[in-house]
């Protein structure tokens, strides 16, 4: 749902295009008492059809 709203506040989406969202996340690896904003970027894409597609990755992946 973070990423629809950051790709829906723009007039039309192209392909290549980068939107940061926030999630807020549990850390698996050690006990949480709460959870932690985490930063991640949705790329749309276009897959060999030309079918649009979406990754969701770290801000510093490419």
């Amino acid at each position: 749902m973070a990423a629809r709203s950051a790709a829906s506040r723009q007039a039309s989406v192209r392909v290549g295009e980068r939107f940061a969202f926030t999630v807020a996340r549990v850390p698996g690896d050690r006990p949480a008492e709460e959870a932690e904003d985490r930063t991640l970027h949705l790329v749309v894409g276009a897959d060999d059809s030309g079918a649009m597609t979406f990754v969701i990755m770290l801000p510093d992946e490419d």
